[in-house]
C-alpha cells in the first residue's frame, strides 16, 4: 500500500472512530424515540474534509461494525436488527447523507459558503430518509413524525451545522498538508 493509501486508511478509521464517540454521546428526548447525537457532526466532518469516498468509507465502517453487533450505535446499541427499527431509517442516511456532504463541499474547495450548503443538504437527506423510514415502520402522520423526528432536533443540528463548518476550516488545511507529505 502507498504511504497515501496508509494515510487515506489511518484518517477513515480515526473518523469512524469519531463517528462512534459521537454516537455514545446521546441525550434521549421525551416522547421520540429518536435521541440527540454528536454523530451527525463527525459525519459531516468526514464529507467535508475527506470528500465523498473516503467519507462514504469512514460511515460505511462505521455501520458495518454496528451491523455485526459491536456496540457503535446511540446508547451503546449494535446489531443488525437496529437496521430494521424505528432508527433504521436515519443509520442508512448516513451513507448518501456523507457522499452529499464531501461532493458538494469538494465542488468548492475552502468555501464556507459551499460547507453549509454542503451540511444542510446531508442533514436534509438524514432528516428525510429517517423520518420517511420513521413513518413506515410507526405507521404515523406525517406532523406526528416531524413533531417528535424533525422539529426538536433542528436547534441543534442548527450548533452542528455551524460548529462542523467552523472546525473543518480549521482542520482540512491539516488533512490536506499530512496527505501531501
Amino acid at each position: 500500500m502507498s504511504q497515501t493509501g496508509v494515510k487515506e486508511t489511518a484518517f477513515t478509521a480515526m473518523f469512524t472512530v469519531l463517528i462512534i464517540i459521537g454516537a455514545y454521546i446521546a441525550i434521549p428526548l421525551p416522547g421520540t424515540p429518536v435521541p440527540v447525537v454528536l454523530q451527525n457532526m463527525f459525519i459531516a466532518l468526514a464529507g467535508l474534509i475527506m470528500g465523498p469516498v473516503a467519507g462514504l468509507a469512514a460511515v460505511g465502517a462505521y455501520l458495518f461494525l454496528g451491523a455485526l453487533g459491536l456496540p457503535v450505535f446511540a446508547g451503546g446499541k449494535g446489531g443488525f436488527i437496529h437496521f430494521a427499527g424505528p432508527t433504521g431509517g436515519f443509520l442508512v442516511s448516513y451513507l448518501p447523507a456523507v457522499f452529499i456532504m464531501g461532493f458538494v463541499s469538494h465542488l468548492r474547495r475552502r468555501s464556507w459558503v459551499f460547507d453549509a450548503v454542503a451540511v444542510i443538504a446531508g442533514l436534509a437527506c438524514i432528516f428525510a430518509l429517517g423520518s420517511l423510514w420513521l413513518k413506515i415502520k410507526l405507521g404515523m402522520t406525517w406532523g406526528k413524525v416531524a413533531a417528535i423526528a424533525v422539529l426538536p432536533f433542528l436547534p441543534g443540528e442548527v450548533i452542528k451545522l455551524i460548529a462542523s463548518v467552523l472546525v473543518s476550516k480549521w482542520l482540512r488545511p491539516v488533512y490536506e498538508g499530512i496527505m501531501r507529505r
